[in-house]
C-alpha cells in the first residue's frame, strides 16, 4: 500500500512453550505484533520447522507493522476485522485452511463486534473471524479499490470514527456495507 517503516522492525524469536506466556498472545495466534514496542515476535518451532509459514506468518505480521507505522498514534483506532482483513489480504499468501471454513454453514459475527481486540476469542471463534475479516476486506478492495481504502485509512488517523470515514470515503454507512458484503458471502455461498 505504499508505505516504507520509518524506523527498523524488529523480529524476535520465541521458543513455542514459551510464546504465549512471553506474548500475552492466545493460544490460537501464530504470532504477534506489539505495537508498543513497535516488534514482531514469532514462535522459533513452526519457523524452523515449516519455511512456507514462516514467510506467512512474517509477511501478514509486517502488514501489521506497516499500517501501525502509517496510522502512527492513531494506529490503534483501526478496527481489528479491517487491521487483520489487510494484513491478510496484503501479506501475498493464501490461508487455505480458511476456504474449509467458508464452504461451512456459519452465522457471521457483525463487524463491529470484530472491532475490539480477538485475544479472548475462541480457536473455533477467531476461525471465524479471520474468515470475515479476509471476505470482508476482500469486499471491499474488490468493489471500491485500493484507493478508497487507503483514504478510509486517511480518515482513520484523523481520529475519524469509522462509519463517518466509510459514509464519507465510500458513500455508504457502516450499516449499508456490512449488508453488501454479508449478501454477497451469501451468494458465493450459494455458488459453492
Amino acid at each position: 500500500f505504499g508505505h516504507f517503516p520509518s524506523k527498523t522492525i524488529v523480529v524476535v524469536l520465541h521458543a513455542k512453550s514459551s510464546f504465549q506466556s512471553a506474548t500475552g498472545s492466545p493460544i490460537w495466534a501464530d504470532g504477534l505484533f506489539d505495537p508498543t514496542l513497535g516488534r514482531i515476535q514469532v514462535p522459533t518451532q513452526d519457523a524452523l520447522a515449516d519455511r512456507a509459514w514462516l514467510r506467512r506468518v512474517l509477511r501478514h505480521e509486517f502488514v501489521h507493522a506497516l499500517l501501525h507505522d502509517q496510522l502512527g498514534p492513531a494506529g490503534s483506532a483501526i478496527p481489528t476485522w479491517l487491521d487483520e482483513g489487510l494484513a491478510m489480504q496484503l501479506c501475498g499468501d493464501h490461508w487455505s485452511d480458511l476456504d474449509q471454513t467458508m464452504m461451512q454453514n456459519f452465522t457471521p459475527i457483525p463487524l463491529p463486534a470484530l472491532e475490539g481486540a480477538w485475544g479472548g476469542l475462541s480457536s473455533d471463534a477467531a476461525t471465524v473471524a479471520y474468515l470475515e475479516a479476509n471476505s470482508a476486506v476482500h469486499y471491499l478492495i474488490d468493489r471500491f479499490g485500493m484507493h478508497r481504502v487507503l483514504e478510509l485509512l486517511t480518515q482513520l488517523k484523523a481520529k475519524q470514527a469509522l462509519s463517518t470515514a466509510m459514509q464519507s470515503q465510500l458513500s455508504l454507512s457502516y450499516e449499508q456495507f456490512q449488508s453488501m458484503w454479508v449478501e454477497q458471502l451469501r451468494e458465493q455461498g450459494k455458488k459453492s
